[in-house]
């Protein structure tokens, strides 16, 4: 009986002591140093492989979905003709609105007022009334109507124009080419 007892405890402090040891410092240390010591390149992609990039927006949107500043593309260097901002162009709406979906859809989304725009250094942003975070711009510029346009000066912050309700088109890009006249 006395042996069982001898027996059992050393099996128990064997066992308990091994299941307390930590081996993950060795492991990863071990690993580092194969890493480390090992005389192969790094992987290079291949031209089948896809590269996140930007899509000329500005921003590099990952796989996970989370978006970081684009350091400077081509595309963004295509589509903006003009790095220096020097207007900025307002349009407060609303996603329910009928003519801000109509403003988006026909008007801000020409591609040839968007090469004026960059033509000249005007910025669109575009803000939601529902969006709690853009509510101050509404309240500053006690923007009621939906679509509100509104042109700022970017050195003076003096607006410049002014629109509440729909604009065509022309109307835009008279407004956008009458900025580029003020430069001269």
């Amino acid at each position: 009986m006395k042996s069982y007892l001898v027996l059992s405890s050393i099996l128990l402090f064997t066992f308990a002591t091994a299941s307390f040891y930590d081996y993950r410092p060795y492991i990863s240390t071990n690993m580092a140093k194969i890493i480390i010591e090992s005389n192969t390149p790094a992987p290079t992609p291949d031209e089948d492989d896809e590269v996140e990039g930007c899509d000329g927006s500005g921003w590099i949107t990952h796989g996970d979905g989370h978006r970081t500043p684009c350091p400077g593309c081509d595309k963004c260097k295509k589509k903006s003709m003009t790095t220096d901002v020097q207007y900025y162009v307002y349009h407060l709406g609303a996603e329910w609105c009928g003519p801000c979906i109509k403003l988006k859809r026909d008007v801000w989304a020409n591609e040839e007022l968007r090469e004026m725009m960059g033509e000249v250094g005007a910025k669109l942003y575009i803000f939601d009334a529902d969006n709690p975070d853009h509510k101050k711009m509404f309240d500053y510029y006690k923007a009621k109507l939906y679509p509100t346009i509104i042109v700022v000066d970017k050195n003076s912050g003096k607006v410049l124009n002014r629109f509440e309700g729909f604009r065509t088109l022309d109307e835009m890009k008279k407004t956008i080419k009458d900025l580029g006249n003020v430069n001269e």
